[in-house]
């Protein structure tokens, strides 16, 4: 027995193992769990300690230089901790003047040279806030064939969609027909609207690999060719976002109230996406009949397709005949979204935003909002009003971020006032 290996209990007179002498020697008679527990509580109390608050926006005012620490890549470091911007990035947004503009498109072009990928999201906040003319970065992004985001090209020149063109007919094998057929849609002007005219006429080389017809990207963006070949919205072209926390004066919308009427599928009653006050001034862009809009839906069933609702001028919405249930319908699902705790108060901003705001999946905004652009998740779907087989008008949606923590999606409103029918629609990733 003289070759048996000694063993020793760990220090922990809570802990019932035993160690070897080699790692008492190492540990200081403990074993290795409550050896590294130790020295995690130690390291945590000595972040504790000595922890400093590093503040990068101490002592600027240049909105353009605060950008540029906003997008700085901060290196982790558990002895640091970064102290906010005063200002949401939006605020600092909205502060630049014509020059700060400028010279933040010309810091932008330095990290596009450098190969800095941040030059892409500076980009998206100029254009989706500030609405920005970016002509000339684009010309170098066409150039380097680096046509990946179609929201860049909100406000584009005719020139830009010119040299869209030129490349589509290039047939370089570096480019993405469906990258340009995007960017073209949202430049949708005269000369867009010409070629997707011509190509519903006749359908172009390129389309044999498209999902959908070539003419049919004017979705993507919000508009359609009308039966002129006339540009026709889908959308408003103004629009407003939300803030949190509690309004100080009576808010023109209201959201996901619970209403009295159920649905007819699965039992479950009616949650208004959003009631508005057509009355108020700030909403009255939406140019609808009677004095309040609710748009209605069952937030289990309208994820397997269109809600239809009948409404009145008065606010009130009815479950609708010219609804279809689908072939399969989870009807057993009782989990239902809430009206929204205290923390997660949300209300209108009545800060008028452009009609691209919060239209692009990637935008870090809140993406609830009234009016503009749709933020698409998995592709444009503008319902067919089931009385007049026209597509509907957007009139908003709501992002379940918003309202709910671990909860994900977008809800679309949409209205033929003609018909004073509503739908609704939902995508997630």
């Amino acid at each position: 027995m003289d070759n048996e290996i000694k063993r020793i209990p760990c220090k922990n007179r809570d802990c019932d193992k035993t160690i070897l002498e080699a790692t008492d020697v190492k540990t200081g008679g403990y074993c290795y769990p409550c050896y590294n527990s130790i020295k995690a509580k130690e390291r945590e109390e000595y972040i504790r300690k000595n922890k400093k608050d590093v503040n990068l926006y101490e002592g600027i005012t240049d909105p353009v230089e605060m950008i540029k620490i906003i997008y700085k890549n901060k290196k982790y470091d558990p002895l640091i901790n970064y102290i906010s911007c005063l200002k949401t990035k939006e605020e600092v947004y909205v502060s630049l003047l014509p020059n700060d503009v400028e010279r933040l498109k010309k810091y932008v072009m330095e990290l596009f040279k450098n190969d800095n990928d941040e030059w892409e999201k500076i980009l998206l906040d100029l254009v989706c806030i500030n609405g920005a003319n970016i002509d000339e970065i684009l010309e170098a992004l066409i150039a380097e064939f680096k046509i990946f985001e179609s929201s860049l090209f909100y406000n584009a020149s005719d020139r830009i969609a010119e040299l869209l063109m030129e490349k589509l007919k290039s047939k370089d094998d570096r480019l993405s027909v469906n990258h340009i057929l995007l960017a073209l849609a949202m430049i949708g002007n005269d000369r867009v609207v010409e070629a997707f005219n011509e190509w519903k006429k006749n359908e172009p080389d390129f389309s044999k690999d498209l999902y959908m017809k070539a003419y049919e990207y004017a979705l993507e963006s919000g508009w359609k060719l009308d039966n002129k070949g006339k540009r026709k919205n889908l959308y408003y072209e103004k629009s407003y976002g939300i803030k949190k926390g509690f309004s100080e004066k009576n808010t023109p919308v209201k959201f996901l109230k619970t209403q009295g009427e159920k649905c007819e599928w699965c039992g479950r009653k009616l949650k208004s996406l959003f009631t508005i006050d057509l009355q108020n001034e700030n909403m009255k862009f939406l140019d609808l009949d009677g004095e309040k809009i609710n748009i209605s839906t069952c937030d289990n069933c309208t994820c397997y397709g269109f809600i239809y609702t009948d409404i009145d001028t008065k606010g009130n919405a009815t479950w609708s005949k010219h609804n279809s249930e689908p072939s399969y319908l989870n009807t057993h699902d009782n989990e239902e979204f809430q009206e929204g705790s205290d923390d997660k108060k949300v209300y209108i901003d009545l800060n008028e935003k452009a009609e691209n705001y919060a239209a692009n999946q990637f935008f870090e905004v809140n993406f609830t909002k009234i009016g503009g652009i749709p933020a698409w998740i998995q592709g444009a779907e503008f319902p067919k009003c089931p009385k007049c087989k026209e597509e509907m008008k957007f009139v908003g949606q709501v992002s379940m971020e918003d309202f709910e923590d671990y909860r994900e999606g977008i809800y679309y409103g949409f209205v033929c006032n003609e018909c004073k029918i509503a739908a609704t629609g939902y995508q997630q990733t």
